[in-house]
């Protein structure tokens, strides 16, 4: 399979599951959501940190948990929502308990006086705004100041449930794919297709995900 393809199933940010490891002949991925091992033609990586824990999370729970094989359940649609951190604005909101101030004044009493001071707000964790991601600008990071995400619905898999984002995101993968039962409802769910098995994650429960 081509790097480009499985580096799709890479973290972004978080070390060491940031980019693909690849050793005699195989690739490795994970995002912490979808682990990936596929055939590849690529060379050897230099660093193969973190390659035991892909092996043991990916190659040996397929080996061990998967029996009895099935084709995907069909994803349901991703939808248009609200951000939930900025309301659907698409801007900074002020904080609700603060009012945008960052601190909340307090009154200490004892007997025969009192005493002002102020602490840092704890809902906001002292930046006066809802939402944890903030361009600096009074624009919200997590909807890309657009006031809209796309959320995802679970879907049910035996007693397990299955975000329908990542059935989503493993349909660019070849296939027929097909999904196994884990060992139980939050272990993880095997996965293969034509050239590489894989595991995703299971959710905790019915619900639906921002993305």
């Amino acid at each position: 399979m081509e790097i480009e393809i499985l580096a799709k199933f890479c973290h972004e940010d978080r070390e060491p599951i940031n980019r693909v490891i690849v050793k005699g002949g195989f690739a490795w991925v994970t995002d912490g959501n979808i682990g990936i091992r596929a055939a590849t033609n690529a060379p050897d990586s230099e660093d193969l940190t973190f390659l035991d824990k892909m092996v043991a999370a990916i190659d040996a729970h397929v080996e061990r948990a998967a029996t009895l094989w099935e084709d995907l359940p069909t994803p349901i649609p991703m939808r248009e929502g609200d951000c939930p951190d900025c309301a659907g604005t698409g801007k900074q909101l002020a904080c609700p308990s603060c009012g945008g101030d960052g601190e909340i004044e307090l009154t200490h009493h004892w007997h025969g006086g009192s005493h002002d001071y102020t602490v840092e707000c704890e809902e906001c964790d002292g930046t006066g705004s809802t939402g944890g991601q903030q361009d600096g600008e009074g624009g919200c990071l997590e909807c890309g100041k657009t006031g809209k995400v796309q959320i995802s619905e679970a879907v049910a898999f035996g007693p397990a449930w299955i975000d329908s984002f990542l059935l989503h995101r493993i349909a660019v993968l070849p296939g027929p794919i097909q999904i196994c039962h884990g060992a139980s409802p939050l272990q993880q769910i095997p996965i293969r297709g034509d050239g590489w098995i894989g595991v995703l994650m299971p959710m905790r429960e019915h619900g639906t995900m921002v993305h």
